[in-house]
């Protein structure tokens, strides 16, 4: 066969490997069943390692514990458990896992291997099944516990009956009496028994021991890595010639020892007894797993590199190996050889060790321990980090201020280079980050966080700052900055809590252009907008995920959006999943904090919204408070693919409420408001403030004022005689703008005259009016955009580079925004002429005080949200009840409603009634094709509205 099949077996085994890599299961499932030569080429990569395909968390969550044994592992347990002599496992193994009495199994071909991992394969009991191949000649190794700590050769629940096989068993051998003679009582601690947990319990301890022991004893000699239940270590302890390949060794924490404090309380004298001898046994087990690493290290020099004897759950009492035995053990094992990542598996070995370890090939340090504070205090007293050149991953706790600061001076002396040549010291690199991810431990965040930003901004990708909530909270709130230059960084997550208060640079999204995933909130509780200075655009085209909450939503400038087009989520507004927002009050907001706010001494310019972006990927938009309570549904023009709609104005701080009329969605007054807008726009007079220039005018005419300020910058640097090349004219510039003088910015129609002389209409061009549109003018931004990068082609860039970048950002901006003008805005087709129709939206969330009449209700589902299936609306208020009912009865696609709104069951109309629901139970009030809820709050009760069958019923109702 190997003649015939097209590939080479060392070229097979790659192409094998590599799906073993990618954990691709299926398809080296399938390579079994190909022919012989394939599969021979595939079992000892399959089943290197049987159990890991199914308890890494990857493969496992998708199924529960119970049917996680039965359906996946005990077909392989079965398959492996063929390799053995009928006589080599007990009684309780055959019950297990239905394993009868059988002959000795005949030879078979290996066309009859069936794929025990396959999800529809029908496997047989070994009984029944023809097999050929020792898979467990293949076995290296013997992982049995899954991520929780328990055991999946055997995981048996007490909530759950036995399997029958297991109850013959059981009966057989009086094991309830047994176990209860013998045993502590946990039942009165244990809620939701189907058995006795004692009795389980033994079932577990004896199946994994007599499993495991079954399977290894054989292949003792070629295991590298085995779980070994610490009750039963004396076994192997006294076949330890025989385990010369052993590298790593886990102890399961198998027995009940450790008895947590509520259930020794309730504990009489003899059971407290009982547990202190279960502790005494712990404590000699522990004694023989010292001895067993101590006679290993000594007999096979440098064959065990790694153990580990992780925390684990009986009957809800967590197993925990104490701090001294695990030191003990980690000193008689040798210094970690040159490893390339920093986990869990090997971290306290490493930190025992820390100034011996190589630490050159280091390239993931991924590490989510329970520090205490002796291990945190001892990692602060040995800095490493410095000694990773390779590193590209870092998940961990913070390990104080300073902890990156080496990073920032190796950046500094990179920056010197001429300085280092002329010294003639060696290159000093930087180790090539991606990946940081920082947690806040004991203490607050301190210089790390700019440490980073300045250390490995050039190359990191994914950056994630995760606060810790404090016990003592500070008198003033830690101002956590964010403003570093990362051109490459796609992923920015920052959750911060009440203790910290978030400051972003204006120009921080400048910085990050590559940015495709933003989620940055807080938990601050009272906001001074004075601080709070808002983000100048910038130009994101790969951003698809935008989550902003709390002051960086204030921040955020919406000119950004115009560059978004790939945008897939946006968030904005207060915290996620509390009822406490906190966003400052609208009223504040809206008046830019200015002299009538008392309580602020700078104003906060506010850019002006839209809400015209054209976002043809979005699907889902949560908007809270401010920026719900200022939604203009003429954004959902831009919006073809939106599912889901969340518009929360609910504020426990500074409530607020808004009335939503016809002109919300009627398409002719959405139209007039364009209109009424640009006109406001130009109808400023000559009082008019810089600030308000820029965020008023025509947005057509921006760019002119950019190339404008530009050459205003290069004529005052000229007029400080200082060296920038060759003194640039617009005029000596192809295809520049003449403009003989820097423009006047505080006057409007100087402004605009200048701009309009030789630019919008022409060189002959005059305006007969100051007051004229200037909307209706050609802008070619792409002509200005020229224009700079020919400007900065003469010019000495040194000191100059941050202005000409800004400029073409600002350009790249106004430059998308005029490309959704040119493509247009795609529009629904509008079956009624007068109203929006937004077919997509699936599920609309319209929660707080809104305010709607029954005729805009039903425009509202009837027309504009046609096709919505899901609908929740909490507070709002002004229509009547029985007319969303009889509007859900006529609306087949919709299949639930949540509607919590204070009513008087007086106003409803004799064909509906309140039926008291006061365990908040989901009630059915259509028909029985379709299940649709709807709560109802009334006088702190809760009620399900459904048809009336009398009015009789219906008055006694209600009163």
């Amino acid at each position: 066969m190997a003649d015939t099949f097209p590939l080479p077996i060392e070229v097979l085994r790659l192409v094998i490997t590599n799906l073993a890599i990618k954990r691709d299961l299926k398809t080296l499932a399938s390579l079994l069943r190909v022919s012989k030569y394939v599969c021979l080429a595939t079992l000892p990569i399959l089943y290197e390692d049987p159990f890991a395909w199914l308890i890494r968390c990857d493969q496992g969550q998708q199924y529960t514990y119970h049917s996680f044994s039965y359906e996946s592992v005990f077909p392989v347990i079965r398959l492996l458990l063929a390799s053995v002599s009928k006589d080599s496992y007990s009684e309780l193994v055959k019950a297990m896992y239905g394993i009868g009495d059988a002959p000795e199994l005949p030879e078979a071909d290996a066309s009859s291997l069936r794929d025990p991992f396959a999800a529809d394969a029908d496997f047989p009991s070994p009984t029944t099944q023809l097999w050929s191949i020792d898979y467990l000649s293949y076995v290296r190794h013997f992982n049995t516990q899954d991520q929780e700590g328990k055991s999946i050769l055997a995981e048996i629940s007490y909530h759950l009956e036995l399997a029958p096989q297991l109850k013959s068993y059981v009966e057989k051998y009086k094991l309830a009496e047994t176990c209860a003679s013998n045993a502590v009582d946990l039942e009165g601690q244990l809620s939701f028994m189907k058995e006795d947990p004692m009795m389980v319990l033994h079932l577990t301890l004896n199946t994994h021991r007599e499993a495991t022991w079954a399977l290894c004893s054989p292949i003792l000699e070629q295991l590298q890595s085995i779980v070994i239940p610490l009750s039963d270590i004396g076994r192997y302890a006294d076949s330890m010639r025989r385990l010369s390949s052993l590298a790593t060794v886990t102890f399961r924490l198998d027995e009940l020892a450790d008895i947590n404090d509520y259930t020794l309380e309730h504990m009489d004298v003899e059971e407290v007894k009982k547990a202190g001898l279960l502790q005494e046994k712990r404590k000699q087990d522990l004694e023989s797993a010292i001895e067993f690493v101590r006679a290993h290290t000594a007999m096979f020099r440098g064959t065990l590199k790694q153990v580990r004897c992780p925390s684990s759950s009986v009957l809800e009492n967590a197993q925990t190996c104490p701090a001294e035995v695990l030191d003990q053990i980690l000193e008689l094992l040798p210094t970690l050889i040159d490893p390339e990542m920093l986990v869990n598996r090997n971290w306290k070995q490493f930190v025992a060790k820390v100034e011996q370890t190589n630490l050159e090939h280091v390239k993931v340090i991924d590490v989510w321990e329970d520090f205490s504070t002796e291990s945190y205090d001892q990692l602060k007293s040995k800095p490493f980090l410095h000694r990773c050149p390779s590193l590209q991953k870092y998940d961990m706790i913070s390990l104080g201020p300073g902890s990156f600061k080496w990073a920032v001076q190796r950046n500094l002396s990179n920056d010197h280079d001429q300085e280092r040549i002329d010294r003639a010291r060696p290159a000093v690199n930087v180790p090539p980050m991606e990946d940081v991810s920082i947690r806040a431990h004991k203490e607050p965040f301190g210089s790390e966080l700019d440490d980073i930003g300045l250390g490995f901004g050039a190359t990191l990708k994914t950056f994630t700052i995760q606060s810790q909530f404090r016990q003592t909270e500070p008198a003033e709130p830690q101002r956590i900055r964010i403003g570093w230059r990362m051109p490459v960084l796609s992923t920015l997550l920052v959750q911060l809590t009440r203790n910290e208060k978030l400051v972003l640079d204006p120009d921080f999204f400048r910085y990050c252009p590559l940015l495709k995933s933003i989620d940055v909130s807080d938990l601050q509780e009272i906001y001074d907008l004075s601080e709070i200075k808002v983000c100048r655009p910038a130009h994101l085209p790969e951003l698809t995920n935008l989550v902003l909450r709390g002051a960086g939503a204030l921040a955020f400038h919406p000119d950004t959006l115009h560059s978004t087009s790939g945008l897939k989520k946006l968030c904005l507004g207060s915290q996620e999943n509390t009822r406490i927002t906190v966003i400052p009050s609208i009223q504040d907001i809206d008046r830019n904090n200015t002299e009538d706010s008392s309580t602020q001494t700078t104003p906060m310019h506010r850019p002006k919204w839209t809400w015209d972006w054209h976002l043809p990927m979005l699907s889902a938009l949560y908007l809270t408070v401010e920026f719900a309570f200022h939604f203009q549904f003429r954004m959902l023009q831009g919006t073809p693919n939106l599912n889901t709609l969340c518009l929360s104005i609910d504020s426990t701080i500074h409530p607020v409420e808004r009335v939503l009329t016809m002109d919300d969605f009627t398409l002719s007054r959405l139209q007039d408001q364009d209109q009424e807008d640009e006109a406001n726009n130009r109808n400023n007079d000559d009082s008019v403030t810089p600030q308000d220039l820029n965020d008023n005018l025509d947005w057509r005419i921006q760019p002119y004022r950019i190339l404008n300020r530009l050459y205003s910058y290069l004529r005052s640097l000229s007029e400080e005689k200082k060296n920038f090349g060759p003194k640039p004219t617009l005029s000596a510039v192809d295809g520049v703008l003449e403009l003989e003088q820097p423009l006047d910015e505080p006057y409007l129609r100087f402004y605009r005259e200048a701009l309009f002389r030789r630019s919008l209409r022409g060189p002959d061009f005059r305006p007969n009016h100051p007051d004229e549109s200037c909307s209706s003018g050609k802008c070619d931004i792409e002509r200005v955009a020229r224009a700079v990068r020919k400007i900065e082609e003469v010019v000495d860039q040194s000191g100059l580079q941050s202005e000409f970048e800004a400029a073409l950002v600002e350009l790249r901006v106004l430059q998308a925004r005029e490309r959704q003008e040119k493509e247009g805005l795609k529009r629904f087709r509008v079956e009624h002429p007068n109203h929006l129709v937004v077919p997509s939206v699936s599920n609309l969330y319209i929660v707080g005080r809104w305010i709607m009449s029954d005729a805009v209700l039903e425009t509202m589902l009837g027309r504009v949200f046609r096709n919505v299936k899901e609908l929740n609306e909490y507070m709002t208020e002004g229509y009547r009840l029985d007319t969303l009912m009889r509007m859900t009865q006529s609306m087949p696609w919709l299949e639930r409603v949540h509607s919590v709104n204070p009513i008087d069951p007086a106003s409803l109309s004799a064909e509906y009634r309140l039926q008291p629901n006061p365990w908040k139970i989901p009630l059915p009030f259509m028909n029985n094709a379709r299940v649709r809820v709807c709560y109802r709050f009334a006088t702190s009760k809760r009620y399900t509205l459904v048809p009336n069958n009398g009015s009789e019923a219906h008055a006694e109702e209600a009163h």
